[in-house]
């Protein structure tokens, strides 16, 4: 017997090393029974170190040891002695266990009397002693006690009795719950309300099973439901006599509750993930946390909330002194039940993130201004966060009363000097106490303009009149260059005083005709009157001349407004107000616009910085529409504000035997029409003003700026010599004169549509010049097709600037796919040789192809053509305009498809085949 091998299945605790679901790991080996047990030892813990990966420090703790049945002890293998010492089976199951004795505490749930206890237990506690434990202690009602077993909530399984406890992986927290075998009682069927389903569903169940178990079974026959929130909801019970309902808590069986069999629940989320931003200052951390995520009840109030993150973050004040708020800004009562709060929200898609911060809390600002004979006196009452550093408050004093140089300034309270790095409660500073905004020096009193250098800054700051004798060589210079503006240009409020060298106004009209850039900026945000047509003309063009980050640049230089030596602190506070307002109003059309932002992240965080560290502090209400614009564009907010009115689609008018582009004459020609529509306007959507100017899509260098006009481009040449392809791929003359007579029937639909481009890019494919020169196909071309196309050369007519063609436009209501691009193939049937220069262009690039080489971008003395920016942004308006407005047609995918890719020829490929089925006639 010695000689036989013995087949040994070795396990660990599931914290020593882990297997499956929550379990620890396990071996089976054999050994010979002549083998000491030490060596057995070591080659068992080399196996779960390559099998495991555990830690080598952690496993060498453990030791061999196994469960004595007859006595219900644990006995230690000595690990001198040799394996057969022991009298073990040919069969057993060995332990590795820590020989240091280690106890901790477990909660057990008795859902039938509704009872926990907690219950202590070591390395050597097995299930079915701790069951007898608790079945002892307690007084059940079910007298049977065989017939229970332990389950652990967490990991959702049933522990072996004859298993260690320490072979599952049970933390402190967890819970097991004692339950009763099944097949105790009856069973029934119950009905369940899915409100995110809204479905009524039946399921069949024991009395004796638990509320967990029979959600189970409801997942399971739920259709498309959202499995990754199930453990978020629950069942919920309310009789129908009118009585309060109450939500079923999954541990406890269902005869538990008095349920009657024609009542229903409800299955709904009873818990809820939010994610709440932190800002909150701590003076005794390096760092501020950033976001924390919480499971919550759906009926906890905003008080116990912040009670909550109070114990969770360790915030230094008490709670009161701290507050949740919306997106926006806006403060969430105390009193209401968040989830319900957040659940009336317009905008549900981030209404899952809450933002924490202190409460703000008024403090009285007197200012002090050191050597001003004029000392004024002037006193304000702010709130401010009393948890954030001196600093902030430095800042937000420097904004308020105009200093133009923040380290001249400083802060005392009782005559001591507030430490900047340190909060106004670590400062001593307490609510509506008063500090004293000390301003030394008169340095922040603004200085005269400074000359600057004409080839350094002649497109942003003021030119003299010594600079404008050599203007007409520097002029050729400048022209040859890009217009963009540099990058490190003055201070806006370096150039305050306007006269002819920096700005100039058409007379008539008093509209800006020419001006450097910091004067637009100027103009933008005037605290005189606000011109809408200025601000959608520069908005929409200045990307001609610079970027948007200097643009942003300029804007935050106009809104910290610097104080006037001749100024008041009453009209200062007065003008200031004015131009911020006017600034926040230019940053919400700028953000409306929102084409500039949608995919520069860059841009979006100077922005977002901006908002929360400036204008949140000076004007909170103001900027919570700032914020929601800009959430939008980061994709975290729906725009919930436009309602979805769209109408139901007309029906699709399609033959199903014939849904591909190679039987194109057996598809009704306005359901074509309508999905090559639906292909190319998603295309036109995408344009952005940008791309419309300085020529950036004639310009190799700059087609990276005009990628989608490029695409659509692309796709409607490709369209003009697909429809060439399609003709041609015909053998038999009757065959094509019937694509023909097709393809203007849709370009007919395409004209009913307004679809312009599409229109002018299937034309041009029926009247490419290897398809006009098939005399004997044309020859069979019905009447009815030959006068449609004669209806629809007179609108595609190109002579006179396609007079027609802008007509037809005028006149046409959106949606509409106005005419913008122009197509190589026209030039060829047309042979109008005068015409190759406006290649690639349509109406609208044409007129801003004559509009950008007619005008300079700069005017004689260097400044800004704004005049040119006003043609531009009135034919850019245009586009923008149809851009607006969708077609309401059903997309049908297989006609689709088909219509987006397809496969087409060459044009020298079109002619070869055209000869070969009419060759030339040689005249002699």
């Amino acid at each position: 017997m010695l000689c036989d091998y013995c087949l040994m299945t070795v396990s660990t605790p599931a914290f020593y090393a882990s297997g499956e679901k929550g379990k620890g790991k396990e071996i089976t080996f054999r050994f010979s029974p002549l083998a000491k047990i030490g060596l057995l030892r070591g080659a068992i813990l080399r196996e779960f170190l390559e099998r495991t990966h555990s830690s080598p420090a952690l496993l060498s703790t453990l030791h061999l040891c196994y469960f004595n049945d007859r006595d219900r002890t644990w006995i230690w293998l000595d690990e001198s002695l040799p394996l057969f010492t022991y009298n073990l089976q040919r069969e057993c199951r060995i332990e590795l266990k820590p020989s240091t004795p280690h106890s901790t505490g477990v909660r057990i749930v008795l859902p039938d009397i509704e009872r926990t206890m907690m219950v202590t237990y070591d390395q050597f506690t097995i299930v079915s002693d701790l069951l007898s434990q608790v079945l002892q202690t307690q007084k059940l009602r079910i007298k049977d006690t065989k017939g229970f077993s332990l389950f652990h909530v967490r990991l959702r399984i049933t522990l072996d009795p004859n298993r260690s406890l320490t072979y599952y992986e049970t933390l402190s927290q967890d819970t097991l719950e004692c339950r009763v075998a099944p097949g105790k009682m009856e069973c029934r069927s119950i009905s369940i309300y899915s409100p995110q389903t809204d479905t009524y569903h039946h399921v069949d169940v024991c009395l004796d099973q638990t509320i967990g178990d029979l959600i189970s079974l409801l997942i399971r026959q739920l259709p498309n439901y959202d499995y990754s929130h199930w453990h978020h909801s629950a069942l919920y019970y309310k009789p129908k006599d009118g009585s309060k309902g109450q939500w079923l808590d999954d541990y406890k069986y269902l005869y538990y509750y008095s349920i009657d069999p024609d009542e229903s629940l409800e299955f709904k989320a009873r818990y809820r993930p939010l994610v709440f931003d932190l800002h909150i200052y701590f003076s005794n951390r390096d760092q501020r946390e950033r976001s924390l995520t919480l499971l919550l009840s759906q009926n906890i109030l905003v008080q116990q909330v912040l009670e909550l993150l109070h114990a969770t973050c360790s915030f230094e004040f008490e709670t009161e002194f701290y507050g949740l708020y919306q997106h926006n800004g806006q403060q969430i009562p105390n009193e209401v039940r968040l989830c319900e709060y957040l659940d009336n929200i317009a905008n549900r898609k981030y209404e899952d993130t809450v933002r924490v911060q202190m409460i703000p809390m008024p403090v009285e600002v007197e200012l002090v201004e050191e050597g001003r004979r004029d000392q004024e006196q002037c006193s304000i009452v702010t709130y401010v966060d009393f948890s954030r550093p001196s600093r902030d408050l430095r800042n937000l004093l420097t904004r308020r009363f105009g200093v133009r140089n923040k380290h001249t300034c400083i802060i005392t309270f009782e005559d001591i000097e507030l430490d900047l790095k340190m909060s106004l409660f670590d400062n001593g500073v307490t609510e509506k106490s008063t500090v004293y905004f000390v301003h030394k020096t008169e340095e922040r009193l603004l200085s005269p303009s400074p000359v600057l250098d004409y080839s350094y800054n002649s497109l942003a700051c003021t030119i003299t009149p010594d600079l404008l004798a050599d203007l007409p060589r520097k002029m050729e210079v400048m022209r040859s260059k890009s217009l963009m503006l540099p990058s490190d240009m003055p201070n806006i409020w370096d150039d305050q005083h306007e006269d002819q060298y920096n700005i100039r106004y058409v007379q008539a009209t008093k509209n800006v005709s020419a001006a450097t850039f910091n004067k637009l900026v100027i103009r933008l945000t005037s605290d005189q009157d606000l011109d809408l047509g200025f601000v959608k003309t520069f908005l929409l063009t200045y990307r001609a001349y610079t970027s948007p980050k200097i643009l942003l640049q300029k804007l935050e230089e106009r809104y910290n407004v610097i104080r006037s030596r001749d100024k008041s602190i009453n009209d200062f506070n007065i003008s200031r107000t004015k131009i911020q307002l006017r600034v926040i109003n230019a940053l919400k059309f700028w953000l409306e616009l929102g084409f500039d932002f949608e995919d520069d992240s860059s841009l979006q965080r100077q922005m977002m910085d901006f908002i929360d560290n400036v204008l949140y502090d000076d004007q909170p209400k103001m900027c919570r529409r700032l914020r929601t614009l800009l959430l939008i564009l980061q994709g975290k907010l729906d725009k919930s504000d436009k309602q979805n009115t769209r109408e139901k689609p007309p029906p699709i008018k399609v033959n199903k035997s014939a849904l591909t582009a190679s039987c194109l004459t057996e598809l009704d020609p306005e359901e074509v029409a309508r999905q090559l529509t639906l292909i190319d306007f998603a295309i036109y959507s995408k344009i952005k003003p940008y791309e419309l100017l300085n020529q950036a899509w004639a310009k190799p260098k700059y087609k990276h700026k005009a990628k989608n006009v490029h695409c659509l481009i692309e796709r409607l040449n490709n369209l003009t010599l697909w429809v060439a392809t399609v003709i041609l791929s015909y053998t038999e003359d009757y065959q094509r004169a019937k694509a023909i007579s097709a393809f203007v029937k849709i370009a007919y639909h395409l004209y009913r549509l307004h679809n312009f481009s599409t229109l002018m890019a299937i034309y041009c494919g029926v009247q490419h010049g290897s398809i006009t020169r098939l005399y004997r196909t044309w020859s069979k071309v019905d009447r009815s097709t030959n006068k449609l196309l004669e209806d629809l050369t007179t609108v595609c007519d190109p002579q006179l600037g396609h007079s027609n063609m802008r007509e037809e436009m005028t006149n046409a209501n959106p949606p509409c796919l106005p005419y913008i691009i122009i197509y190589k193939y026209l030039f060829e049937f047309l042979s109008l040789s005068f015409m190759q220069h406006l290649f690639y262009r349509g109406l609208y690039m044409k007129d801003l192809t004559l509009i950008d080489e007619g005008n300079p971008n700069l005017m004689q003395d260097g400044l800004i053509n704004f005049l040119k920016c006003d043609m531009i942004y009135k034919s850019i308006r245009d586009v923008q305009m149809y851009q607006q407005k969708n077609y309401n047609y059903e997309e049908e995918r297989s006609i689709n498809a088909s219509l987006s890719s397809f496969q087409f020829v060459d044009e020298k490929t079109a002619y070869q085949r055209s000869e070969l089925y009419e060759p030339r006639i040689r005249r002699v």
